[in-house]
């Protein structure tokens, strides 16, 4: 069956010509009291999300494009796109997965925010908290628009040199907005779709480059958010005149559905993060189509492990990496590399959710086929590899490692380490040498990755990757899962493990040597196994 998306918003105009197939009109709900019809103006908004989870890469130009899930309007939205005053937001996340959630529905897209940063970063907030609190009871993934700069004031900062795009981006009123610090939540931040220059006019960030709206991180306790990116648009500024003028032509919009009429049923006529969100949606939904029975976790965890930053290389400076971590996350998600795998790339993951608890460790192993270890091959591959967890949330605690239950962190093998080694390792007291590890981005402690002042311990999503030499691989790689006491014992934390290999040279295909060496088992010390996407 078709995977389901709820679309918390403003509503959606359910008899459109591109949205009534996949419309759930039974399911439809208004907390408003009123009609469940997009009521916003110049376009809608919930109708311009429920359009993009749909047609993702704009209207299609085929005939038989097939519809990728179904659609629950859930409206909470008035027509100044706003939610009532007498509504708690904590109370809509609530209502909404009482009411929706379901094996069926276990994605949510949250396009809603506040106007303004976040600058509470001793304690969680309770919108956030709430997203936190019901992705642990519930099997939900909230995937969260990360918020948008202000129009007036980008104009502001495009006034003063020190200050033009994208240097604001350092500055705390541009920090991602309540609710997308949630550590649960897949918050997602934009990025411009084009390199549109007239004489008069130009982009504020070229195709792939951060949006001029789009709201950054760092997170609630220098947290990785936004997680992931994708197209969202941005604005076109004028090259010369006293004042800035910020416009939008369609040159630097996405495609969206829109209400209608008036206007066209569809145009390239809105920017934001709320509609980059949408797209991840998708992909989430993609996701759910090959694995229906797995946990939310592990699309999130596939989302994370396909995401890429598009111009990082080996050669990228430290200062430009730790720009893209703050801006773009962990970058772009694919949807084919988050669904299937191919001759040179293998991906391994946990189908169901895993409990862990304090002081206990989970060790994972991968074998490695002696001919991708042979001493004369010299070829490069990218290993990465995902941890997703939950844990009980107490929002009252002012640090991460006091807010969950019981806190994560994985570790993997070394440059050539046996398994006998890597067990000691992952039980010894202390285990922080950095000694002949893989070239990590970040790092599971703070100064030790490529990437300084950021460590991937901080937060329940933990990806990290690294560029290695294929011979320096041990014969059995092998990943620890740790739990830590957080403020909770009797509470254990729930989790998937995702890992993949690609050869970075095209002629070099690994996949099947992993695969048969792997077929039967590939996991040590614990009865779930990792499988194959």
């Amino acid at each position: 069956a078709s995977p389901i998306v709820c679309v918390i918003d403003s509503g959606i105009q359910e008899n459109h010509t591109f949205l009534a197939p996949a419309i759930l009109q039974e399911d439809s709900f208004s907390e408003l009291g009123g009609n469940v019809f997009d009521e916003v103006q110049n376009g809608g908004h919930g109708t311009r999300v429920a359009g993009a989870i749909l047609f993702p890469n704009g209207l299609p130009l085929v005939d038989d494009y097939r519809l990728p899930c179904f659609i629950q309007n859930y409206k909470v939205l008035n027509q100044d796109n706003a939610l009532l005053s007498h509504f708690s937001p904590e109370e809509i996340i609530q209502k909404s997965v009482e009411r929706y959630s379901s094996a069926k529905t276990k994605i949510f897209n949250h396009s809603i925010g506040e106007g303004k940063p976040f600058y509470e970063l001793k304690h969680m907030s309770p919108w956030a908290a709430k997203i936190d609190e019901v992705s642990y009871a519930n099997d939900v993934l909230f995937v969260q628009a990360a918020g948008n700069i202000k129009h007036d004031l980008i104009a502001t900062f495009e006034k003063q040199k020190d200050s033009q795009y994208p240097n604001y981006f350092g500055k705390n009123l541009s920090m991602i907005a309540n609710p997308a610090h949630s550590l649960q939540a897949l918050t997602v931040g934009a990025i411009s779709l084009s390199d549109f220059e007239s004489i008069d006019r130009i982009v504020l960030g070229n195709s792939g480059e951060p949006s001029a709206f789009t709201r950054v991180g760092p997170g609630i306790w220098d947290s990785i958010k936004p997680d992931v990116v994708e197209f969202g648009g941005t604005y076109v500024k004028n090259k010369a005149g006293d004042s800035v003028i910020l416009t939008t032509p369609e040159e630097s919009c996405p495609e969206l559905i829109r209400t209608s009429p008036p206007g066209p049923a569809f145009a390239r006529d809105g920017i934001g993060t709320s509609f980059a969100a949408p797209k991840v949606s998708y992909i989430a939904a993609e996701i759910q189509k090959i694995f229906p029975d797995s946990p939310s976790l592990l699309y999130r965890a596939l989302i994370a492990q396909s995401a890429r930053w598009q111009d990082y290389c080996s050669e990228t400076s430290r200062e430009r990496a730790t720009f893209l971590l703050r801006t773009e996350g962990y970058g772009i998600p694919s949807v084919e590399r988050a669904t299937h795998n191919s001759s040179t790339r293998i991906t391994l993951v946990t189908e169901t959710a895993v409990e862990i608890g304090e002081k206990e460790a989970h060790i994972y192993s991968v074998i490695i086929p002696d001919e991708l270890r042979n001493i004369a091959e010299n070829y490069d591959l990218r290993l990465e590899i995902t941890l997703s967890y939950v844990a009980k949330p107490r929002r009252t605690r002012r640090r991460l490692r006091n807010y969950l239950s019981t806190w994560l962190d994985w570790i993997c093998s070394k440059k050539n380490e046996t398994r006998d080694d890597f067990e000691e390792r992952v039980f010894a007291a202390e285990s922080h040498s950095t000694e002949d590890q893989f070239p990590w981005i970040i790092h599971e402690r703070v100064n030790s990755g490529i990437i300084k002042d950021f460590s991937r311990s901080r937060q329940t999503l933990q990806k990290d990757w690294c560029t290695i030499k294929a011979n320096d691989l041990p014969d059995e790689f092998c990943i620890a899962i740790r739990g830590h006491a957080g403020w909770g014992p009797l509470y254990k934390a729930k989790y998937v493990l995702v890992v993949s290999f690609e050869a970075l040279t095209p002629d070099i295909e690994i996949y099947e040597s992993i695969q048969q060496c792997n077929k039967l088992e590939i996991e040590v010390d614990h009865p779930e196994i990792l499988v194959e996407v």
